[in-house]
């Protein structure tokens, strides 16, 4: 029986939330980030396949930011016994946003985030640590226009503005 998934570990894996993160809810005015895994069980060495989606609970359309999801989009893995084993962080400091950068999720709609380099970095820490084999909680963190990027509402006053926090999903690697 998998322990209880609960809320993912800091950033920085200090077990205490950064700056932004406190603020992080699972679901924002009708926007809500879900990670995906097409499946769950995983040979040892075998690629982790997971996405991350903004997905749109309303009946309007939602200026988000989508660019590289390494830079807005953070992820953290923890073993069964929650103890932290790796972070994915965006950079310090981070790039600008730019109007290219912006992309709307059509109502009720959804859009993915997560792209197959961050994917690589997670396969790489997470099976080059002590998480070769065993069961992983993975959870991901979304930032937009929250000390991220703060000029977000300059370049369109319509884009959403937030932090969210995605499900919880256990791996399990044998």
């Amino acid at each position: 029986e998998p322990p209880p998934a609960g809320d993912p570990p800091a950033a920085d894996g200090s077990g205490e939330p950064t700056p932004g993160e406190e603020e992080a809810a699972a679901s924002v005015a009708g926007l809500h980030l879900e990670l995906r895994a097409p499946k769950t069980l995983f040979e040892a060495g075998e690629p982790l396949e997971l996405t991350a989606w903004l997905v749109n609970e309303t009946a309007e359309p939602i200026v988000v930011l989508r660019r590289a999801s390494h830079v807005d989009l953070g992820l953290d893995a923890k073993n069964r016994d929650g103890e932290f084993i790796t972070a994915l962080l965006p950079p310090e400091p981070p790039p600008p946003p730019t109007t290219a950068d912006l992309a709307t999720v059509a109502p009720h709609g959804e859009l993915e985030l997560l792209d197959w380099e961050l994917l690589d970095r997670v396969n790489q820490q997470i099976l080059a640590g002590n998480g070769r084999t065993g069961r992983f909680l993975v959870a991901a963190r979304y930032h937009a226009g929250s000390g991220l990027s703060e000029n977000l509402r300059e370049l369109d006053p319509a884009a959403w503005v937030g932090a969210l926090k995605s499900n919880t999903i256990l791996l399990d690697v044998r």
